[in-house]
C-alpha cells in the first residue's frame, strides 16, 4: 500500500475508534445524571454533553467519509489498472500470434 493509502486507512480506523469511545463517554455522562434522578442542572449537563458529542461526531463522520471515499477510489483505480494490464497483454499476444 502507498503511504497515503495507509494514512487514510489509519485516519478512518482512528475516527471509528474515537466515535465508539466518545459515544460510550456520552452514555456514561447521561447515566451519571440519571443515577439520583434528573435535576435542572442534570438536564443542562446532558444537553451540553449531547451537543459536544454531536460536534465531535460531525468531525469524525467527515474523517470516516473522507477515508472511505479515498480508499474506494484507490480500489477502483487499482482494478482499472489491473484490467488495463490484462487488455495490453491480450493485445500483445494477438499481435505476436499474427506475426
Amino acid at each position: 500500500m502507498t503511504d497515503k493509502k495507509v494514512a487514510m486507512y489509519k485516519k478512518g480506523e482512528e475516527a471509528c475508534a474515537k466515535a465508539v469511545m466518545f459515544s460510550e463517554w456520552t452514555v456514561k455522562d447521561i447515566e451519571l445524571a440519571a443515577y439520583d434522578g434528573y435535576t435542572a442542572d442534570g438536564f443542562s449537563d446532558v444537553a451540553s454533553s449531547l451537543r459536544a458529542h454531536m460536534e465531535d461526531l460531525e468531525i469524525l463522520i467527515s474523517d470516516i467519509d473522507q477515508a472511505g471515499h479515498y480508499l474506494s477510489n484507490q480500489e477502483e483505480l487499482e482494478t482499472l489498472q489491473h484490467e488495463f494490464k490484462i487488455d495490453i497483454a491480450r493485445d500483445m499476444a494477438d499481435m505476436v500470434s499474427r506475426l
